[in-house]
């Protein structure tokens, strides 16, 4: 998603004034290895601690990232969940160990090649559990964002068909929350070529009016060069696109858009009895629909770790700092225009008597020139105002139907005239003698609720959940807050969630007990 949003900045840039990396599968993060700058030995030391004071009651979390994350993706809820020195109001840290696990990313890479990798970092971390820090593997559950949600499933089914080699350890975990993922199919997927439309049509209007406003149109036609920005825009998406959206032609994505047979396989599992019984539900943001396409890639252009903890809660910067601007540069240039085609126009019709034929052609040929440059930059404003539309379709948020109805055509008997209804019965009420059946076809526009990418009709439907799905901000929404899908990382709807789920809310087996002394 970083690099679709980095082309439409460049686009937008260029003109006006969700990412994917190779990963290597790397040593997973827990509490005892944590990123460069942190304190090593004090995180030893509180490893130790652990082993003295109950360990027993201590659980570990694995917190897995989605399509094109890695293990600082949950860097900041991660951190959150068991430091506490961090005194976070609201929600105190818990007896937890962390570990944030990385799949291998490579061309042949799949869910259940994913799954293979994370898989045999649980068993790994597990075994150490287990016989270092006497912390039960079956008592371990994992937190999954996005992709990594589908690859969590993927690792549930590859451990009943194939039980781990382990049996000390089991499984290595006892139970899952997905995050935002797509559990159903991702209908973004399905729609990827709606996406090189997009940024071919987005990067062709809002080009049109610098490149008119320069005049460089005139001489590319004058010398015959041929170059205009569709030209431009299309050779640029069509050369780069392997490169910015590399994230949705990733081989793993076939495993799930919409109608995958990864995703039907998976479904099956509810079939077994010991995959029912695992504790598990779903966890997933609502973006509201004001300024979608903008509030959604405001939390892709800002990394969602950076805004404290659980502090990514404003929507509007890249809005108020690109969208806005943009629209309103564009917006003035129209208005400019229309101010000095009125001002043409005003001027011809008083000097026309007095003009000569080569003053005739020269104000027919300025304003001609002049309207071209409006209808330019007036492109760019119809893309900006209907961008939210189109994002909608293709996420599959905005779906547009026929719907066909019977009406009736009959004639009444006592006014002898005609009447039409969708309701046979007013045909009987008024004593027709004839009626006639027939259909009208309707164009019908349906909006699905969405977190900005993945549809909450899939996000929100886990097969055999041991609890209903959780919304994130729910309370919020008034306010129009919501959560979009990079967002729901790190805001205060996931703040929500995680303490009601370690307090038990949603389901026993993730009840998690706060660290002794800790306040908040």
């Amino acid at each position: 998603m970083k690099k679709i949003t980095f082309l439409l900045i460049c686009m937008i840039f260029s003109f006006s004034y969700a990412q994917i990396e190779p990963l290597t599968t790397q040593d997973f993060v827990t509490l005892e290895e944590r990123e460069p700058g942190h304190d090593s030995q004090t995180l030893n030391i509180n490893a130790q601690s652990i082993q003295i004071h109950n360990p027993n009651q201590y659980r570990r979390l694995y917190f897995l990232h989605g399509l094109g994350g890695n293990a600082s993706s949950w860097q900041a809820a991660s951190d959150a969940c068991w430091d506490v020195t961090l005194n976070i109001p609201g929600f105190p840290a818990r007896r937890v160990l962390v570990s944030r696990p990385e799949y291998t990313m490579s061309t042949s890479t799949t869910l259940m090649s994913a799954a293979y990798d994370v898989r045999q970092q649980i068993q790994n971390q597990a075994y150490i559990d287990q016989n270092l820090y006497q912390v039960s593997p079956e008592m371990a559950f994992i937190i999954a964002h996005s992709q990594g949600g589908l690859v969590t499933r993927a690792l549930a089914h590859l451990d009943l068909i194939t039980p781990p080699f382990n049996n000390d350890i089991g499984k290595g975990y006892g139970g899952f929350v997905t995050i935002s993922s797509p559990l159903q199919g991702a209908q973004i997927l399905n729609n990827r070529t709606q996406i090189e439309q997009f940024a071919k049509e987005g990067c062709t209007k809002l080009a049109r009016g610098p490149y008119f406003e320069e005049d460089l149109d005139f001489w590319t036609n004058f010398f015959n060069i041929g170059v205009d920005p569709s030209f431009i825009c299309n050779f640029f998406v069509d050369n780069a696109l392997s490169i910015f959206f590399s994230d949705y032609y990733e081989n793993i994505t076939n495993d799930y858009f919409v109608g995958a047979p990864a995703i039907d396989l998976f479904n099956q599992d509810t079939n077994d009895l010991a995959y029912y019984n695992m504790p598990k539900l779903a966890f997933t943001g609502v973006e509201p629909r004001e300024n979608l396409f903008w509030r959604t890639f405001n939390w892709v252009v800002n990394d969602v770790n950076n805004a404290g903890f659980f502090g990514a809660n404003d929507d509007w910067n890249f809005y108020n700092t690109v969208g806005k601007p943009l629209y309103s540069k564009y917006s003035n240039r129209v208005a400019h225009y229309n101010n000095q085609i009125s001002n043409y126009q005003t001027m011809y019709a008083c000097l026309f008597p007095f003009l000569t034929p080569g003053g005739h052609m020269y104000f027919n040929a300025s304003i001609k020139r002049l309207v071209d440059k409006k209808h330019a930059w007036q492109e760019g404003v119809d893309w900006l105002t209907g961008v939210n539309k189109k994002w909608e379709a293709i996420i599959g948020a905005r779906v547009t139907t026929i719907e066909t109805d019977t009406i009736y055509v009959c004639k009444n008997c006592v006014a002898s005239t005609w009447v039409i209804s969708y309701n046979i019965q007013d045909c009987y009420n008024k004593r027709c003698s004839t009626i006639l059946p027939g259909e009208v076809s309707n164009l019908v526009t349906i909006y699905k609720e969405n977190d900005g990418i993945v549809l909450r009709e899939s996000a929100e439907n886990l097969p055999g959940a041991t609890h209903m799905p959780v919304i994130g901000n729910q309370i919020l929404l008034d306010n129009n807050a919501g959560s979009s899908h990079m967002q729901v990382r790190n805001d205060e709807g996931l703040k929500q969630f995680l303490f009601s789920l370690f307090e038990g809310e949603m389901g026993m087996f993730f009840e998690t007990a706060p660290i002794e002394g800790n306040s908040n």
